[in-house]
């Protein structure tokens, strides 16, 4: 194999378009990029951009997997993950943060970037083919699979508060292929329920949401798992339907429930999870 370290996303491309197809050329795997220090993982989707172009990109190893940190008790009996200079007197030499460079903390919590990472690495992709008619273009990533074990669901938000959702069918989609399916869009204007979120002449904003979750239980993956999403600004006129509690909800309030904390002021509305 071809094992470049660190190429700029330009070498990639080059070296796809050089090489793409040819039997004798090298596949080309990055033996180490996408250096996952602090909250990075800078242009991780700009690399894979790239190497969804071209077969004989097969992509790479980030650094690294987890951070390299050790459990300590400090002086006021605090548990830290320490590192650096953590160890030793002050002055003592050391790589400080260099090593606290996983994708996941010592103690395997995942950090921010992982799930970057898995949601540029998704093996299903969606595509708007149409969204103002809920045309939906689901593409096969997976090499072997084809995608019999995922189930497909819908869901609109509206100021982010679930307004509709349902079942796509099941698909068989083959390994390297497409198909396009239609989301079954409610009638215009979507009529929702007022709430701390929506209240009656509120800003409205629109979302769809697609996802893949696993059927059943398997080795890796319980059921429900989500495997991959995607969503779009969906054009959807909403309307309000005006109840007793349009009437009776101040400017100004909060509401909560027992996983949620909303906060309305005007047109702004903040929610809290609880948990």
């Amino acid at each position: 194999i071809y094992c470049p370290m660190y190429p700029a996303h330009e070498k990639l491309a080059m070296y796809g378009r050089q090489f793409e197809g040819c039997s004798n050329a090298l596949p080309l795997i990055m033996c180490e990029y996408a250096h996952a220090m602090g909250n990075s993982c800078g242009a991780f989707k700009e690399y894979w951009d790239v190497i969804n172009q071209y077969g004989i990109l097969q992509g790479g190893y980030i650094w690294d997997w987890v951070d390299q940190g050790l459990l300590k008790e400090t002086d006021n009996n605090c548990k830290i993950w320490a590192y650096g200079g953590d160890y030793g007197p002050k002055g003592t030499p050391s790589d400080h943060n260099f090593n606290i460079n996983g994708l996941v903390q010592p103690d395997r919590k995942p950090g921010p970037h992982l799930h970057e990472v898995k949601k540029v690495q998704q093996p299903v992709r969606f595509e708007a083919a149409d969204l103002n008619s809920g045309q939906i273009c689901i593409h096969n990533h997976y090499n072997f699979l084809s995608l019999e074990h995922l189930e497909f669901c819908w869901r609109i938000t509206v100021n982010g508060i679930g307004a509709a959702s349902g079942q796509l069918p099941d698909l068989k989609t083959s390994p390297g292929a497409s198909d396009q399916v239609k989301v079954p869009l409610p009638d215009s204007p979507l009529v929702v329920a007022p709430s701390p979120g929506l209240l009656v002449g509120q800003p409205h904003e629109c979302h769809l949401t697609v996802s893949a979750v696993w059927r059943k239980d398997s080795e890796c993956y319980p059921a429900g798992h989500e495997e991959a999403w995607e969503q779009w600004p969906l054009n959807l006129p909403v309307s309000t339907a005006p109840t007793d509690m349009a009437n009776t909800v101040p400017a100004n309030h909060s509401l909560e429930d027992p996983g949620l904390i909303s906060i309305t002021c005007g047109s702004l509305c903040a929610r809290v999870n609880r948990s």
